[in-house]
C-alpha cells in the first residue's frame, strides 16, 4: 500500500484540489480516497482498465461527495444577520456547488 501511495499521491491530490480548490479540505480527502482503495483495492479488475485511472475515479467521486454534502448541511444557529441565513447567499453558494461538481465530473 505504500507504494501505492507514493505512486499515485500527486494524481489524487491534484484530482481533488481540482474540484474542492481548497488544499487542507484537499489533503483530508486524499487521506480519506486511500481510505477507500484500501478497502476496495480487492474490486479492481485488471482487464478492465488501469490502476491509475480507478484511482484517479475514487478520488473524484470523494471530491463529488464532499461537495454534495456542503450543499446538505443545515445551518445551525444561524442569525438574521449572520451571511448563512441570508438566501440570496444560499442561493449563489448552492450554485457554486453545482458549477465545482460539474468541473469536477469534466
Amino acid at each position: 500500500m505504500v507504494g501505492l501511495l507514493e505512486q499515485y499521491e500527486d494524481l489524487v491530490y491534484s484530482v481533488i484540489l481540482r474540484a474542492v480548490r481548497n488544499p487542507a479540505t484537499a489533503e483530508d480527502l486524499k487521506e480519506e480516497t486511500f481510505f477507500g482503495i484500501w478497502r476496495r483495492i480487492h474490486t479492481f479488475d485488471v482487464e478492465r482498465g488501469h490502476l491509475d485511472k480507478w484511482v484517479a475515479a475514487i478520488a473524484r467521486n470523494i471530491a463529488i461527495d464532499y461537495l454534495r454534502s456542503l450543499r446538505s448541511e443545515p445551518h445551525v444557529h444561524a442569525q438574521p444577520w449572520d451571511e448563512a441565513a441570508n438566501p440570496a447567499r444560499t442561493t449563489l453558494r448552492n450554485a457554486e456547488a453545482d458549477r465545482l461538481i460539474k468541473s469536477a465530473l469534466c
